[in-house]
């Protein structure tokens, strides 16, 4: 899974929380959902990942997780 297939499931409200959490804009999240994204930071990606991870685990069927790899 990836990013991008996590974006497309998660509602507004979870978006704006994942970009609130990685300290970035829904945009940016874009971005780095369809790769035009370069040198992502890791704090940022480790924030990703966490609050990715998190919603998955309380709602593994509708959100995928998210990992590292994904944001390679």
């Amino acid at each position: 899974m990836g990013l991008a297939e996590w974006m497309r499931a998660a509602t507004v409200k979870e978006r704006e929380k994942l970009a609130l959490k990685a300290g970035t804009t829904v945009g940016y999240l874009y971005q780095i959902a369809g790769g035009h994204a370069k040198n992502i930071s890791l704090r940022k990606a480790v924030a990703i990942v966490s609050f990715t991870v998190h919603l998955h685990m309380k709602a593994p069927k509708r959100l995928p997780e998210v990992t590292f790899e994904d944001l390679l």
